[in-house]
C-alpha cells in the first residue's frame, strides 16, 4: 500500500473522530458544570458513538495494514500510531461497551452533582475545603472531613463493578488488566514507571519525613492535639502541598470571580 492510501485513510478517520470528540467533549463539559439528567444523557449518548466508532474492528485492520506495510514517512507513520492505540483501546463487544459507558456516566454525574450536609446544610467541594483550610473548630472540620467522603458510599459498588468491565474490556484486547493497557496506550512502560516512581520515592523520602514532621508539629500545637487525625490537613487526601507550608495565592484571587477569570484566560 502506498502512502497516497495511508493519508486517506488516516485524513478519513480523523474528520470522523474529529467531529464525534468536539461534539462529545462539549458534552461533557456541560455534564459536568451542570449536573442535570438531560446532560449526562447527551454526554453518555456521544460517548457511546465515538467509542463505536473507534470500536470498529474494519478500521483497526486497516490502520494495522498500513502500518505493517512499512516504508512511511515519519509523520505519517506518527499519525497511523496514535490512531491504532485509540481504536485498540475501544475493541470489544458492543453491550460491554453500552455498560461501561453508562456506569462510568452515571458515576461522573455523581460525583459532580453530589452535595453532602454539613450543619443541615447542602455543601460544595469547595465549602469543605475552605473548613479544613481555615476553621480551627475540630469538630466541625471532623465533620466537614466525614462529609467529604460521603460520595465514596454512593458510587462505590458501581465503581468496583466498573473496574470490573474495564479489566475484562482489556483482557479481550490482549492486555492483562485495564491499568495495563491505560499504561501501554499512553506509551508508558509499566515497569519503567514503576522503577522512576520507586526512585523518585527513595530521593525524597528524608526531605519528606523531615518536612512532615514540620507541619505536624504546626498542626499538633494549632489544634492542641496528641495524635493527629485526617481532618488536621488541609486536604483530605493528602496530595497537594499545604498552604501551611507553601506560598498562599489566595490574596491574588479574592476579588475577581471564577467566569470573569475564565473569559480573561480562554475567551
Amino acid at each position: 500500500m502506498d502512502d497516497i492510501t495511508a493519508v486517506a485513510l488516516v485524513d478519513q478517520l480523523e474528520r470522523s473522530f474529529g467531529d464525534l470528540e468536539t461534539r462529545f467533549h462539549s458534552a461533557y463539559w456541560d455534564a459536568a458544570a451542570h449536573a442535570t439528567p438531560e446532560n449526562e444523557a447527551r454526554s453518555a449518548e456521544l460517548e457511546l458513538d465515538l467509542r463505536r466508532a473507534k470500536g470498529d474492528p474494519a478500521a483497526l485492520r486497516r490502520v494495522d495494514a498500513e502500518l505493517a506495510a512499512g516504508g512511511r514517512d515519519r509523520i505519517l507513520k506518527r499519525r497511523l500510531e496514535i490512531l491504532r492505540q485509540s481504536l485498540l483501546g475501544n475493541q470489544m463487544d458492543d453491550e460491554l461497551r453500552s455498560e461501561i459507558v453508562t456506569l462510568s456516566s452515571s458515576i461522573t454525574s455523581d460525583f459532580a452533582s453530589y452535595r453532602p450536609q454539613l450543619g443541615g446544610t447542602e455543601v460544595s467541594d469547595n465549602d469543605i475545603q475552605e473548613v479544613l483550610e481555615r476553621s480551627d473548630d475540630e469538630s466541625e472540620r471532623r465533620l466537614a472531613w466525614e462529609a467529604s467522603k460521603e460520595i465514596g458510599t454512593v458510587v462505590a459498588e458501581r465503581v468496583r463493578k466498573l473496574a470490573g468491565l474495564r479489566n475484562t474490556a482489556a483482557r479481550g484486547a490482549g492486555f492483562s488488566d485495564y491499568y495495563s493497557m491505560s499504561l501501554a496506550l499512553q506509551e508508558l512502560p509499566q515497569e519503567g514507571l514503576w522503577a522512576r516512581l520507586t526512585l523518585l520515592e527513595e530521593l525524597t523520602r528524608e526531605p519528606y519525613i523531615a518536612w512532615k514532621g514540620v507541619l505536624d508539629d504546626d498542626l499538633a500545637s494549632r489544634f492542641g492535639a496528641t495524635e493527629l487525625e485526617p481532618w488536621h490537613y488541609a486536604d483530605p487526601f493528602f496530595q497537594t502541598v499545604p498552604s501551611d507550608a507553601g506560598v498562599s495565592l489566595d490574596r491574588h484571587f479574592a476579588g475577581p470571580q471564577a467566569p470573569h477569570l475564565a473569559k480573561e484566560t480562554f475567551g
